[in-house]
């Protein structure tokens, strides 16, 4: 008897030890393009995207500020990204 119940208990106890424990986390971005020569602002926009990680404070690293610099419209723009988790 206690050979039937023991089989399940190492099958769960070795399913639970090799799940994975990331969770989803949704990050919303606000973008705004700004003109690099005359600084104006050409466009914003927001954006949502899915990270995966096994902590809140991982989640934030991954979705956090950070500028790149694109042709938008034929221009040079500023492209800021202004992040958070939701």
């Amino acid at each position: 008897m206690k050979r039937i119940f023991a089989f399940p208990l190492i099958a769960f106890s070795l399913m639970v030890v090799f799940s994975s424990c990331e969770k989803e986390y949704t990050c919303h971005c606000n973008i705004t393009y700004t003109d690099r020569s005359d600084l104006r602002t050409l466009n914003t926009t927001d954006n949502n995207f899915q990270v995966q990680a096994s902590s809140k404070d991982e989640a934030k690293n991954s979705c956090r500020y950070y500028e790149t610099f694109e042709i938008f419209q034929k221009e040079e723009a500023i492209v800021k990204h202004d992040c958070n988790i939701q």
